[in-house]
């Protein structure tokens, strides 16, 4: 008891009364605090039970929890798990009545964990469609912008046809995101603008020479068609994974310490202009001390001849290998486009990992040395269409 009063007791006076502007760091002492009214909830219900009947103190304590859940549980309902409505950015309509606070208006900074919707269903929705075609960035988190994308379309090493700028949530963001948009839109044309209950959320810029009228995405109009067949639970982001589904299992060392668990190949057949998506799955089993890049080709190699390549850092140059956790899979993307003169023929997929001017050695899991350079499979460049 005195360890939970302990828990409860520091961080709380820390929050409230050293802290300027606690903000949700108050939330470091609900668990203990909640520990502690059970505990007096328990001692309460004992207390009652020796003065009155089992019977009578059920009659007694179940209206009254019914009440104290109704009164703290629906505030909380209303900040964090309805979502229909964003009840903190929209605080002088949709505020919980009933309910006193210190304030007429909540902080605008530090607000996360409340429902957020930016509209970000509405660009899942326009990859679905084919609207969208190609990559892009965006200043948007990047657990958001995998999540609606399902993972596909958001690698910064790869070429960017779009970027999605997300208006600020926090004023104090408001300055930044404007410089932003300017350097944005010095490269890129406005293709379109996603609206959320008629007020702009999202601005999707395209890098395109074309001349065009930019259009308006209402989320309304995409939200169902996004939920409908967009938004399962089960999909792939780039870097580390839990459970991969791996196409093809392998098991290559790379150096000392790198394993190639396998990999996944969406097609293997691709006229010129097209992209080949290869997923390489990685693993460490040991902490690294250099970060290594990985080489993905589509070559000849009676002629040397390449058909596409594809360079960068592990995980969309996100997950770096100095970063990787022994035992971690790691899931690492890479969109090899088939040079628009590249010749039919049968050409075979390549990858290594190296630093600098040095490749890792390769081999096999019986310790066999398979060079420098791995091939994973073929891939058939057919003719270009006419």
């Amino acid at each position: 008891e005195r360890l939970v009063w302990l828990w409860f007791g520091a961080p709380m006076i820390l929050a409230l009364f050293f802290t300027a502007i606690p903000n949700t760091h108050v939330y470091s002492f609900f668990i203990p605090w909640a520990l502690l009214a059970g505990m007096v909830i328990g001692k309460g219900w004992l207390w009652l039970t020796v003065r009155v009947s089992p019977r009578q103190a059920q009659l007694m304590a179940l209206p009254l929890a019914g009440a104290v859940i109704a009164i703290f549980g629906l505030y909380p309902y209303w900040l964090f798990v309805y979502n229909r409505v964003e009840v903190l950015r929209t605080w002088p309509e949709h505020r919980p009545q009933g309910y006193w606070t210190v304030y007429d208006e909540p902080v605008e900074i530090a607000i996360f964990g409340f429902p957020l919707n930016n509209g970000w269903k509405v660009v899942g929705s326009l990859y679905a469609d084919g609207v969208l075609q190609g990559n892009y960035d965006t200043n948007a988190r990047d657990v958001v912008a995998e999540w609606y994308t399902r993972g596909d379309h958001y690698c910064a090493r790869d070429d960017l046809n779009y970027y999605i700028l997300a208006n600020p949530v926090e004023p104090t963001l408001a300055d930044e995101t404007a410089v932003l948009r300017t350097a944005v839109e010095q490269e890129h044309k406005l293709f379109g603008t996603v609206y959320v209950q008629g007020n702009p959320a999202l601005s999707i810029y395209e890098r395109t020479a074309a001349d065009f009228t930019p259009q308006r995405f209402d989320l309304a109009t995409h939200e169902f068609r996004f939920d409908a067949t967009r938004s399962g639970s089960h999909f792939e982001r780039t870097g580390p994974v839990g459970n991969p589904a791996i196409q093809h299992a392998t098991a290559y060392r790379f150096g000392d310490s790198i394993w190639l668990r396998g990999y996944r190949l969406e097609q293997t057949n691709a006229q010129p202009g097209e992209a080949i998506q290869v997923t390489l799955y990685w693993q460490a089993s040991q902490p690294l001390q250099q970060d290594y890049h990985v080489f993905v080709q589509v070559i000849d190699l009676e002629t040397l001849a390449k058909a596409g390549q594809s360079d960068g850092q592990p995980g969309c140059n996100r997950h770096p290998t100095t970063t990787w956790l022994p035992g971690d899979t790691i899931a690492d993307r890479y969109r090899v486009t088939i040079e628009p003169d590249a010749q039919a023929g049968v050409y075979t997929l390549l990858i290594g990992m190296y630093t600098g001017e040095e490749r890792l050695e390769i081999t096999n899991v019986d310790g066999s040395v398979v060079g420098s350079q791995l091939e994973l499979t073929t891939i058939v460049v057919a003719s270009a269409s006419p």
